[in-house]
């Protein structure tokens, strides 16, 4: 089964009911009553942030897996290319510090546009009314997928 979890963005808590059969309230955990389905991978939980109305303003999906170029055509074929693709590009260290047997150091990392061969760190969709973002933890083999409400 397929679910748009970008219909639910904006709707009240309560618009998830009929699709889930446990809540954690500490960390608005959704276990769902079946398995969904997104450009081909399999998932039955989503992570929810919510806006002081209540409203769904986030939802999270946790893969513990890193896509290939199949699931990435999949999600092409319904979201279009991403708008964006990036990198770390160049660190450069701004500012170091050693103090209260601490060292602080302050970086900034630019980015760089790659292609999806290249491994991106992040992936971007900006959509009408949302966006979709997908991180990638390569080094613990898993991605995130992110759908936010721009309202």
């Amino acid at each position: 089964m397929t679910l748009q979890l970008e219909s639910y963005l904006g709707n009240p808590i309560e618009s998830l009911s009929p699709l889930v059969t446990e809540f954690e309230k500490i960390t608005k955990t959704f276990k769902l009553c079946s398995e969904q389905d997104f450009a081909g991978m399999k998932y039955n939980e989503i992570l929810v942030c919510l806006k002081d109305d209540k409203r769904i303003e986030s939802i999270f999906v946790n893969f513990p897996f890193i896509i290939t170029a199949f699931e990435y055509t999949n999600i092409i074929s319904n979201y279009g290319s991403p708008d964006n693709c990036i990198v770390k590009d160049k660190l450069e260290t701004v500012s170091k510090s050693d103090s209260f047997n601490q060292s602080l150091v302050k970086r900034n990392y630019s980015t760089k546009e790659v292609e999806f061969k290249d491994k991106p760190l992040c992936m971007l969709w900006n959509k009408n009314d949302y966006t979709l973002k997908i991180m990638f933890y390569y080094e613990q083999n898993g991605m995130q997928l992110i759908f936010s409400s721009k309202y």
